[in-house]
């Protein structure tokens, strides 16, 4: 079948390196294994329980889905020979079976897994542009767990003299706005100070600009339009207080602005974005990465911001009505959870993907589809 395949293959101009054909008597099969991997756009693996048995197979294998766990490459482009029992991580890539097929429905097969192409949607580019700019990002520990950490790019901070002084300085406020805001103030509003203020107790290396613009630009709508929120002069000079040191710590991070402008050009339906069709994609997300702590997977960082993610929906669940003349750009909170959840979610599966030790567990495949299934709900608000 091997040589069937390569015979379609060539057929269509392309090259093929082949083991049966280019690894003979005496080869070095690491080395010239590792040859191809390289050399090759593409490894096709063929499916039967022989391979599933093979350890250098399983190692080719691997190596292939390693270098693309997402599958947005199709670095690895499987083939069905014969009903075989899968291992977990192979279960999760669509294959091409070609099992009880004739010689020429087997070669039109080939031809149309090789000649494939993806269409990538409005939708689709848009998630895959909010996943690189997402903010918290995600990344695996030295211990294979899935944690939380500043995007490499977008996060950069420019560190000045007056940086180490005003997370301090915030923290202070933050203290003042939850102590004193009356008692009949939003929880939300409140929880957002605080988690804004547990934020920057970290090291300035540490601090993620999207989770400080994410908790105040969510605190900052209650004060603005007909059911904003009325303080006395003391906290309301707190808050201006508050706003003015806030846009001091961000501007130290100078492509947070991309990530904005990235939000603004991208509308959602705001009135589907409502109820449960908000809520239940988070809130199971919410649920999967519980399970995978208490698996000790995924970290209290993890934990903590799907959690924000879930909350900040419930409250953001009730439709609202549309509001006149309001610029297409405008970000609102609502917009805001959605675009940075989708981003969100997207990096968690991929990381997910690419870290076998949780895939390879129940709650580990859990969370990845749920993560999976999260993104494509939010996907579909995108206008």
């Amino acid at each position: 079948m091997a040589r069937e395949v390569v015979d379609v293959i060539e057929g269509l101009g392309l090259t093929a390196f082949a083991q049966f054909r280019d690894m003979g008597p005496g080869a070095n099969f690491v080395r010239e294994m590792q040859r191809g991997l390289v050399a090759s756009a593409r490894v096709i693996a063929l499916y039967s329980p022989d391979y599933e048995a093979s350890h250098q197979c399983q190692a080719e294998w691997s190596a292939a889905y390693n270098a693309d766990p997402a599958g947005e490459q199709r670095k690895l482009l499987p083939f069905l020979l014969r009903p075989t029992r899968l291992n977990p991580l192979a279960q999760q890539i669509v294959y091409k079976s070609l099992v009880g097929l004739s010689t020429a429905e087997r070669r039109a097969a080939i031809i149309e897994a090789i000649e494939h192409r993806k269409q990538t949607t409005v939708m689709e580019a848009a998630a895959a542009e909010l996943a690189a700019a997402a903010s918290p990002d995600i990344v695996v520990t030295a211990a294979g767990r899935i944690d939380t950490a500043p995007n490499a790019i977008f996060d950069r901070a420019v560190v000045t003299s007056d940086l180490a002084t005003l997370p301090k300085r915030q923290q202070i406020l933050c203290q003042a706005i939850i102590q004193y805001a009356p008692a009949n103030t939003p929880a939300m509003f409140k929880g957002c100070f605080k988690i804004y203020g547990k934020h920057l107790g970290q090291p300035i290396a540490a601090i993620v600009p999207g989770m400080l613009d994410d908790q105040w630009k969510t605190a900052s709508a209650y004060l603005v339009g007909r059911e904003a929120i009325e303080f006395d002069a003391g906290l309301t000079k707190t808050l201006e207080l508050f706003a003015q040191n806030h846009s001091e710590i961000i501007t130290h991070f100078p492509l947070r602005e991309e990530r904005e402008r990235l939000l603004a050009e991208t509308p959602i339906d705001e009135q589907a974005a409502v109820g449960e069709a908000l809520t239940d994609p988070i809130e199971s997300v919410r649920q999967a990465v519980e399970a995978a702590a208490e698996a000790d997977q995924v970290t209290s960082a993890v934990v903590d911001h799907v959690g924000d993610l879930a909350d900040r929906a419930e409250a953001l669940a009730p439709p609202v009505a549309p509001v006149s003349n309001e610029p297409a750009s405008t970000i609102s909170p609502r917009r805001r959870l959605v675009l940075t959840s989708l981003g969100f979610f997207e990096r968690l599966y991929a990381a997910i993907g690419s870290t076998a030790s949780v895939l390879s567990t129940e709650t580990g495949r859990s969370l990845f589809n749920a993560a999976r299934e999260a993104a494509d709900a939010l996907m579909r608000f995108i206008r």
